[in-house]
Order: C-alpha cells, then sequence, then structure tokens
C-alpha cells in the first residue's frame, strides 16, 4: 500500500502541536523534539565535560553552568523554532479554510445546498440522524429536521438496511453540491450547528447496532453516544474502517473455502508482512464481486451490495471516499474545533450512513464463537453450543445447533447457508494484556519476533500469537493452486 494511501502505517495518526501546544504528539514521531533534545543534551555535556585546558570563566558549579546551558539551547534552539512552526501552521490552515469556504459558495441557480432527507413511506427512519450542519454566508437556512418513524429493532431485516441506503441517494428538490462528474451527487443531512440528537436518535445506526456483527455495531454505538463533534467526526471514520476490514475479512474468508484467487487478494497476502490498511481490505471485497455473482454458494447479498452500477453510489465507493477523509485526518488536517467539526460531518456523515445501510447483509451472515461441541452418538452429528457474536453488547448471546462435523472451541465461525466457516486466522478470540479480558481481535500483520500482530476492534490494542505465523502466510492460495479471477 502506497504512503498516500495509508500514512501512518497502520500506526496512531500524529496530533499536531498537542504536547506543550508547540511538539506534535507522540513526541518520537516530531523530528523537532529530536532536534530539541539533542541540542540540550549536546549543550549540557559540552559545559559538564570541557576540554582540560579550557579556563573557567564563571564562579558557579559546574553542574549549574551545565544546566544553564541545557535551558538556553532548548529555548533558543528547539522552543523557539517550534513557535515559529505553529504561527506557519496557523496561516496555512487560515489558507486552507477560506479555499474550503469559497469553493462551497453555490452557484448561480440558488439552490440551498441544506436540505431535510426524506425516505419513501414505505422504509421510514425514525428521527433521521446525521452531523450538525452550519449554513455557510450566503445559503439559505437549513430546513428543520422532519419527524421520521422506524420500525423497531427487532421487527426489521437486514434487507430493509440496504433498501434505507437506496434512499438516502435520492437527492432532494432544489440541491446543486459540489461532486465529481460522473458520480451521483450525495446530499448533506440536515442537523442544526453543534447538535448531535438526530445522530444519537438515528434508525439506521440503531439498527445497525442490533443486527450486523459485533464490530460494526461496536463501532455504531460509539458514534451514537460520542458527546462532541469532534469525537463524533473521528468515530464515523473508525467505524467506517471497521465496515471495510469485516467487508475484506468475509470476502477473504469465502474465497479461500472455494478457492478464488484475485490480484487484490494476493496483495492483501503480501500486505500481512507489513500491516493490513484499511484500503486493502476493500480492494480484498471489492476482487471477489464477480467471481461471488454467478458462484452457487455465494454469501447472500454480498454480491449485489459490491456490485458497480446501482442505484445511489455503490458501497465501495462510498468506503474509498471515507478513506480519504480519513488520510485527511490522518495528515493533520481534521477538524481544530466543534463547528468545523459539524461542517465536515455533514459531508461523510451521509456516506457513512448509506455505507452502513448498504452492508446490512452483513446481518444475514452470523458470527459465532463455539463454546462447546458434544458428539450425539445417535444421531451421528455434533450439538453445538455458541455465542452469538451479532449486535453491540460483548456479552453474547447463546445459541445452540447441530452440525455434521465437529466445531473447535474458542474458535469463531461464520455460519452461512452452505455451512460454518472457521475465520482463523483473520479473526481470533483472545486476552487482551491492556484490558485484561477476552477480545475480539483480527489479523493486522506479521511480526519476525512476536508471529501474528491481532488488533482488537474494540480499542485497538494488540495482541500477539506466534503459532498462526504459518497459517496466515498460507492463507491466500499462491497462483495456479486456486481458480484464478481478476474480474472487479
Amino acid at each position: 500500500m502506497s504512503f498516500a494511501q495509508d500514512p501512518d502505517r497502520g500506526r496512531p495518526p500524529k496530533q499536531v502541536n498537542a504536547l506543550l501546544g508547540l511538539f506534535d504528539k507522540p513526541p518520537q514521531r516530531d523530528w523537532l523534539v529530536w532536534w530539541t533534545v539533542g541540542l540540550m543534551v549536546i549543550a549540557g555535556l559540552s559545559i559538564a565535560f570541557p576540554a582540560e585546558e579550557t579556563a573557567r570563566t564563571t564562579s558557579l558549579p559546574r553542574w549549574a553552568d551545565a544546566l544553564l546551558a541545557t535551558v538556553v539551547f532548548g529555548v533558543l534552539f528547539g522552543f523557539f523554532p517550534a513557535y515559529l512552526r505553529l504561527l506557519v501552521r496557523r496561516v496555512r490552515f487560515r489558507r486552507s479554510a477560506a479555499t474550503t469556504q469559497e469553493q462551497q459558495v453555490p452557484d448561480g441557480g440558488g439552490g440551498s445546498v441544506s436540505g431535510s432527507r426524506r425516505y419513501s413511506p414505505s422504509k421510514k427512519v425514525s428521527g433521521g440522524r446525521g452531523p450538525a450542519q452550519q449554513s455557510a454566508p450566503g445559503r439559505s437556512a437549513p430546513a428543520a429536521p422532519q419527524e421520521q418513524q422506524v420500525p423497531p429493532p427487532s421487527s426489521a431485516r437486514p434487507a430493509d438496511l440496504i433498501e434505507r441506503g437506496n434512499a438516502l441517494s435520492a437527492e432532494p428538490p432544489g440541491v446543486s453540491p459540489h461532486v465529481e462528474e460522473g458520480r451521483p451527487a450525495v446530499g448533506p443531512v440536515t442537523i442544526g450547528a453543534l447538535d448531535l440528537t438526530r445522530v444519537r436518535n438515528s434508525g439506521i445506526l440503531s439498527q445497525a447496532r442490533h443486527d450486523l456483527p459485533y464490530p460494526i455495531a461496536r463501532a455504531a454505538r460509539i458514534v451514537q453516544q460520542a458527546p462532541t463533534m469532534k469525537e463524533t467526526y473521528e468515530a464515523v471514520l473508525r467505524a467506517a474502517e471497521a465496515i471495510s476490514t469485516v467487508l475484506g475479512i468475509s470476502a477473504t474468508l469465502w474465497a479461500r473455502r472455494y478457492g478464488v484467487t484475485t490480484t487484490e487478494l494476493r496483495k492483501l497476502q503480501r500486505a500481512f508482512q507489513r500491516n493490513v490498511s484499511w484500503g486493502v481490505w476493500t480492494d480484498a471485497a471489492r476482487s471477489v464481486q464477480g467471481p461471488m455473482a454467478g458462484h452457487p454458494h455465494a454469501l447472500p447479498g454480498m454480491a449485489e451490495a459490491l456490485r458497480s452500477g446501482k442505484v445511489g453510489t455503490p458501497l465501495v465507493s462510498d468506503l474509498q471516499d471515507l478513506a480519504k477523509e480519513r488520510n485527511r485526518w490522518a495528515h493533520g488536517r481534521g477538524p481544530r474545533n466543534q463547528l468545523e467539526a459539524s461542517q465536515r460531518l455533514e459531508e461523510v456523515y451521509p456516506l457513512f450512513e448509506r455505507a452502513l445501510s448498504n452492508a446490512g447483509f452483513l446481518g444475514g451472515v452470523t458470527w459465532i464463537l463455539v463454546n462447546d461441541s458434544k458428539l450425539q452418538r445417535r444421531e451421528r452429528d455434533f450439538q453445538i453450543r455458541a455465542a452469538k457474536g451479532m449486535g453491540d453488547h460483548p456479552d453474547f448471546d447463546v445459541m445452540t445447533f447441530t452440525s455434521p462435523t465437529a466445531l473447535a472451541e474458542d474458535t469463531f465461525y461464520l455460519l452461512t447457508p452452505d455451512g460454518p466457516m472457521d475465520m482463523t486466522p483473520l479473526v481470533v478470540f483472545r486476552p487482551c494484556p491492556a484490558c485484561h479480558q477476552q477480545e475480539v481481535a483480527y489479523a493486522e500483520g506479521l511480526d519476525d519476533r512476536k508471529g501474528v500482530a491481532f488488533k482488537t476492534f474494540d480499542r485497538g490494542h494488540v495482541v500477539y500469537d506466534s503459532s498462526l505465523v504459518e497459517e496466515l502466510r498460507h492463507l491466500v492460495e499462491d497462483e495456479g493452486n486456486g481458480r484464478e479471477s481478476d474480474t472487479a
């Protein structure tokens, strides 16, 4: 994966000027911190241990001279340049904000960018949710949010989410947003400035928290409960990444089961040598659309959701746009205050909500964690007792079913209409040394000394397992061994 697509190489993004208001955080990734510390150490050691023939010029103790030199060099050659860098960054940010505001001014058509989102009467969403919106100068005031109703979470099916995502792509009259040529327009969700009420009352998010696999459902819960605009903005980006990761994992498991190999899947295999990024998972999911479309054992709804040319913006395109926004944030161009965060949410939240809706088919492919497998001698099958890894609560519901084959305990499976798929080594259930409890984690990369690096979905902690190295290295079949298909 190129640096432009994953600038942080899987690491948490830098927080610009978060340390003392001058240096970036974490400090080891700021060159100016190394410069300052290095000069201070050199200055202090030079005064503390001078050459033998050097004459004394002060009456202060040598340790006091060394300390004073360290402070002076740190201020002159470290803190002062850091302050100059801060001023330059402020100027660049103001220019960028002014340019963005000019680009958002509507054309002569006089259309208002703000507008309430309507749903078809058969699929109404209660209190549609979205990030806060601020009307730019010269625009008409946003229409008041409209009260909408949604059926209770238990009564709706995953297919309903896909239909609601299609409804989101319908453009309200009078809207003339700036979009790329050839791409369907995405109208903003109407949200009052600095008001998260509609996000917290979103029917689509509530439905996802109830029906979708745990990683996505948990991320949707964090979005819905975020207390501020900036935290909501960041939670939306993390939730979108969870959707891409789960899609990529599901596609890779299906391809492994049926011997399908694509160029993108081989790139995924190579990416494990470093760290698998958001874009690699998305590309892997997109690549199996062609082979899965005509396959008799396709995952329900997946080929249709990934297919290009649907009504509205395709699922993969929305996820790619959200990945670009994440890279923008990772480069230090995230929102600096709550008002800017509300404006950025106005841009990205409709994409996220539609992607979440179009990923509703994942609710029909259940994640299970096997607790117990018992042979039933007379029936000649196995009784499986498993935890159902669906919904946003970490305490999974327990279910029981029969299987013609035994299933491994403490192992995640994808329960498909054609039988369970072992999710190892992509998804595991391991004790987290940071959380001191069992966590759901996915394979992120390989460490030469520690083994497979697994990143927890919930908090992003990393755990290692050396026993799965060879299995991960041979996850995707080599070229010529499987059924080759590069159809996207």
